[in-house]
């Protein structure tokens, strides 16, 4: 099972989310799928998967209905800050 910190895995229960690792083409780490499924990558490494899941929540609070440069910008920096565990932040 991939490891998140407790925080993001309690944001993807509220949002009623699913997160499915199935094998897919290297170029592709995952996807949101009709804002309710993550699907992710199981040929990418751990970390990969965890910043994968983290990125398409993100896709998914912020709303975004497309792929442009400024929503993955947006879904990236967010998605770092939901993979700060719990103890990281509270020693911030």
């Amino acid at each position: 099972m991939l490891q998140l910190p407790s925080t993001t895995i309690k944001m993807i229960r509220s949002h009623k989310l699913t997160v499915d690792i199935f094998p897919m083409n290297k170029i592709l780490n995952g996807f949101l799928l009709s804002g309710r499924h993550i699907a992710i990558n199981k040929n990418i490494s751990w970390y990969e998967q965890r910043f994968a899941v983290a990125h398409e929540l993100a896709h998914k609070i912020c709303n975004h209905t497309c792929e442009c440069k400024w929503n993955e910008q947006e879904a990236d920096e967010r998605a770092f800050k939901l993979l700060i565990s719990d103890n990281e932040l509270l020693e911030w």
